[in-house]
């Protein structure tokens, strides 16, 4: 494994005492525990003459146990599995408390009962949790899915909530081959050494929808 890479599931990242990261120069960065010590921030790593592969594109079939897709009208209901990577660490600073995690790189390998959302995804990543691994907070971001027919690019919002679970959300946009589609996706993420988890969507003719929000 690269010293760039840390492959761990979603909250594997803030588990323990601390997370140490070997830099390419052979350095290390601790991230502290809130409360154990004074916090201190953490700057990015200056990028080395290389970076961590991405995750190969995938054709496998999902897992045994996975439905196969569901058309509903003009909605096909799709699932799979999606296997999660930190590629590169951002910057981690603690304030009252609050853990904020700001311009991860993520990498992702998904494999779908539907062959138009499978494939390699890059993810930022940013979030505001508190406890370690977080017990509350929220995560957003934007994601990019490739494949060999086309792409599907949109943001990413979540939440965590007690028992090391989180929930996700993507609305993504297809292009290429998913011109004119969209792509809803849903994850329900918890800790774990297994560093795949399940996901849901819907694929469906038109644009992602734009809320109105009270008072706006």
């Amino acid at each position: 494994m690269s010293s760039r890479t840390i492959r761990l599931p979603l909250f594997a990242a803030l588990t323990g005492a601390s997370l140490v990261l070997a830099c390419s120069t052979g350095s290390s960065t601790t991230l502290p525990v809130p409360g154990s010590s004074p916090p201190v921030a953490v700057a990015s790593r200056s990028p080395g003459p290389s970076v961590a592969p991405s995750p190969a594109a995938t054709t496998s079939p999902p897992p045994s146990g996975t439905p196969a897709p569901v058309e509903k009208g003009a909605f096909t209901i799709v699932a799979g599995t999606e296997t999660f990577a930190i590629e590169e660490m951002g910057t981690v600073t603690t304030e009252n408390g609050v853990t904020r995690g700001r311009a991860f790189t993520v990498a992702c390998v998904d494999v779908a009962n539907d062959p138009r959302v499978s494939g390699t995804t890059t993810e930022t990543w940013n979030f505001d949790f508190n406890g370690t691994p977080p017990d509350a907070g929220l995560d957003w971001g934007t994601r990019r899915l490739v494949n060999e027919e086309g792409a599907w690019e949109g943001i990413v919002l979540g939440a965590a909530f007690p028992g090391h679970r989180e929930e996700l959300t993507m609305w993504l946009d297809g292009s290429g081959g998913y011109e004119g589609l969209t792509y809803y996706m849903h994850v329900g993420a918890t800790a774990s050494p297994a560093m795949t988890y399940p996901f849901e969507g819907i694929i469906y003719e038109g644009t992602i929808p734009i809320p109105t929000f009270p008072g706006t």
